[in-house]
């Protein structure tokens, strides 16, 4: 083989391993702020709804490494009113052809659903909610495995909020978006959603700003474009 040829292949695995590192590390787990929340969940075969009762946060985990409730450890942080709260997805609806995939009325597709965080009869934020694609394998059936899916968009928070660490977070980003996981545990019912089910949920909500993915692999092309015209120069 040419040495040109092995420097061009070279250039594309350093690209490719690059990108494939940038990807599993975005999708390694969620960024702060972030939540922990727990409820249940019931889906009608006849109507192909999916129905999601989420009646408490439990835990706020902030990028500065403090979390809400803390009251053990220092630095000690004042509770976050969203502590307790709850959040609200629209109506979620599947097909027979596609009951791993939920969206609006008709169902069976993506497509944007409202999003709603809540405490203490205050609304704190409204959202859309554009990607409910689950995952049914041997490790259990989950909304966004990968964390990576960002598919809560056009977050508004309530600018007469002003005692929430967590909302204060948001509005300090650019263009945020949210990364919704949930974990479903089911008690009766098939857990591809092909019948009748019900069960509980739990999960985590971050906010970050929205990755920009397409800047990220023309910089690493870009990088390997000019080294491999480096060594033509060379050459």
């Amino acid at each position: 083989m040419k040495t040109g040829v092995k420097y061009i292949l070279i250039a594309v695995l350093v690209s490719l391993v690059s990108f494939v590192s940038l990807s599993t590390n975005a999708s390694a787990a969620l960024d702060a702020p972030y939540f922990t929340y727990t409820g249940t969940f019931s889906y009608d075969w006849d109507t192909k709804t999916l129905s999601t009762s989420i009646t408490t946060i439990s835990n706020i985990f902030y990028s500065d490494g403090t979390a809400a409730p803390n009251y053990s450890l220092p630095p000690f942080t004042v509770d976050d009113p969203l502590i307790g709260g709850t959040f609200t997805l629209g109506t979620l609806m599947n097909s027979a052809e596609n009951t791993l995939v939920f969206g609006p009325s008709p169902g069976g597709s993506t497509g944007d659903v409202s999003f709603s965080l809540d405490s203490g009869g205050t609304n704190y934020l409204i959202a859309n909610l554009n990607n409910f694609t689950v995952t049914d394998d041997a490790f259990g059936t989950r909304l966004n495995p990968n964390y990576d899916m960002n598919h809560v968009v056009e977050i508004l928070t309530n600018p007469s909020v002003t005692n929430s660490k967590f909302l204060d977070e948001v509005n300090g980003m650019i263009n945020p978006a949210g990364n919704l996981y949930m974990d479903f545990n089911f008690s009766a019912g098939p857990s591809d959603f092909s019948g009748s089910t019900s069960g509980t949920i739990t999960g985590e909500f971050s906010v970050a700003v929205a990755p920009e993915p397409v800047s990220s692999i023309l910089f690493i092309t870009g990088g390997a474009t000019l080294a491999f015209r480096r060594y033509r120069r060379k050459k």
